[in-house]
């Protein structure tokens, strides 16, 4: 018996090093990213002149892929039906990876020093109208739902 271990034993090894080595690339297959259903632009200025040519307030998820509560957000809250009605219904959403170089500038005008980083702004992006950090599905559904006109 101790034989036979031995010599399958390189073949474990192997089998765990190259399922360790192969999760980061199989993520998306193993945990697929959330469809939360909201509408996201990912350019700024065309959701701001969007904004201004519909009076809807922007609604701002400053995020990163390498964010673990990002992610959750992504996974748990912003997929809820409320969540998404609200979001959908009275703001023009905006979804913005900080670690885009064309975003890097909104981030720091915003003062985005954390992530995630909720900001509403109003529709002539003039005013800052309420800002958050990480919020539960519930929480989250408040702060729009006191946030929507």
């Amino acid at each position: 018996m101790k034989h036979a271990l031995r010599r399958f034993l390189p073949l474990v090894v192997l089998l765990i090093a190259g399922g360790a080595l192969a999760t980061p690339f199989l993520k998306d297959v193993i945990w697929p990213p959330a469809t939360d259903g909201i509408a996201w632009r990912t350019d700024y200025q065309a959701a701001l002149a969007e904004a201004k040519a519909t009076g809807k307030p922007l609604l701002l998820d400053f995020s990163a892929s390498w964010c673990p509560p990002c992610k959750q957000m992504k996974q748990n809250a912003w997929p809820t039906p409320a969540v998404r009605d609200l979001a959908n219904g009275g703001f023009i959403p905006v979804q913005l990876d900080v670690d885009r170089d064309d975003v890097r500038g909104v981030a720091q005008n915003f003062r985005v020093d954390s992530i995630p980083r909720i900001v509403v702004l109003s529709a002539d992006g003039a005013t800052i109208l309420a800002n958050a950090q990480y919020l539960t599905p519930e929480g989250l559904a408040a702060f729009l739902k006191k946030q929507s006109r």
